[in-house]
């Protein structure tokens, strides 16, 4: 069973069954049954929508929740930074271990590799925003945005260079 500590020091356990997983399904239309049979829709999903991510953990934990007084809001905002972070791990660590033993094996080399590659893609676009071009292309949005609020307040209040 995963688990991780919240933003407010709260430990939660995440575990996944059949049950949670069609919860998952009607409530929030993500159908991780789909990933037994190698679709990695609902991975990519999950971890390309933060909102997604807390409402699937939430479903996972809301029984625990429910016994300490804590509503969804609340949960939720206990999710950040590395509070999400560590949900997040939880989340995929509990999907993993919720498959039989063979796909289980399958499901954790798929994971570390979706690591690997999620890692290379950050530090990629971490390059990409060091790059010195993207100061230009900054600079060149301020222009424009300076030109056309010009042009917006010579219209509405008249050219400010013959007052």
């Amino acid at each position: 069973m995963a688990e991780f500590l919240d933003g407010k020091e709260r430990k939660w356990s995440v575990s996944l069954n059949l049950g949670y997983a069609r919860r998952i399904k009607e409530s929030l239309g993500l159908d991780l049954m789909q990933i037994i049979n190698g679709q990695h829709e609902p991975i990519h999903r999950l971890v390309g929508d933060m909102e997604l991510l807390v409402d699937v953990v939430w479903v996972l934990c809301e029984k625990q929740a429910n016994t300490l007084n804590i509503d969804a809001m609340d949960f939720a905002e206990g999710l950040g930074g590395e509070a999400f972070d560590r949900a997040t791990e939880a989340l995929l660590q509990g999907i993993v271990d919720f498959f039989p033993k063979g796909k289980r094996e399958i499901m954790q080399k798929m994971m570390a590799r979706f690591q690997e590659k999620e890692s290379e893609a950050l530090d990629r676009m971490l390059a990409k925003v060091s790059d010195e071009r993207i100061d230009k292309l900054m600079d060149q949005q301020i222009s424009r945005q300076e030109a056309a609020l010009e042009i917006e307040l010579n219209k509405r209040c008249g050219d400010s260079s013959t007052n």
